[in-house]
């Protein structure tokens, strides 16, 4: 799911203040052209480059997932130029994400499973009806 130009900026809004600079910097902008120009990407995989890393500054996409979408050089160079001055705060963060998450798992109701038919009897007490059987031999 896509978050919304409305929910990016509730995002944005909650962010320390080094990522939010760092988000809307000029050392930011000059190091993505900078790593844009010394790979030779061009104009799409530069804006490509731009909006993955404003997703990791802004906590909606894991430093470890950037990382696999990127050539190892492009990582570093971002790595070294971008996110290692403001890591603390990134660290901050997805630390918090991910205390979310597992609060998350922790309060998900659990499911009976159904039975091997299908059904779970126990929420459709109607279908316990007794029928007798034609077909059931008697001993």
């Amino acid at each position: 799911m896509t978050p919304t130009k409305e929910q990016r900026w509730a995002m944005f809004e909650k962010l320390p203040k080094e990522l939010k600079h760092a988000i809307f910097s000029e050392e930011t902008a000059g190091a993505i052209e900078q790593i844009a120009q010394k790979n030779d990407l061009n104009n799409i995989q530069s804006s490509d480059l731009a909006k993955e890393i404003g997703d990791v500054l802004l906590g909606l996409l894991e430093p470890e997932v950037f990382e696999d979408r990127v050539t190892k050089k492009i990582n570093e160079e971002v790595n070294h130029l971008i996110f290692l001055p403001v890591q603390a705060q990134l660290n901050q963060v997805y630390q918090i994400k991910k205390e979310q998450a597992q609060k998350q798992v922790w309060q998900k109701p659990v499911e009976k499973p159904a039975q091997e038919n299908g059904s779970n009897d126990e929420e459709y007490p109607e279908k316990k009806e007794k029928t007798i059987d034609p077909y059931k031999e008697t001993f």
